[in-house]
C-alpha cells in the first residue's frame, strides 16, 4: 500500500510541476495566497479523515 501511496504523490506532484513551468514559460503566473482562513483547512481535515479511516478499517 505504501508504494501505491508513495507513486500517487510522486505523479501528482510531477503533474502540478509541469503545470506550473508550462504557467511561467507562458507567463501567466500571479502567485497569491486567498485571504480566506477556512480555505486552508481542507488539507488537514481530509490527512484527519484520512488516518481516521485507517485506524478504523484495522480494526
Amino acid at each position: 500500500m505504501l508504494v501505491s501511496i508513495t507513486w500517487n504523490f510522486i505523479v501528482g506532484f510531477c503533474v502540478l510541476g509541469a503545470a506550473l513551468a508550462i504557467r511561467i514559460a507562458l507567463g501567466h503566473v500571479t502567485i497569491q495566497l486567498p485571504d480566506t482562513w477556512w480555505m486552508y483547512l481542507g488539507g488537514p481535515l481530509g490527512l484527519l479523515s484520512i488516518g481516521l479511516m485507517a485506524i478504523l478499517v484495522r480494526a
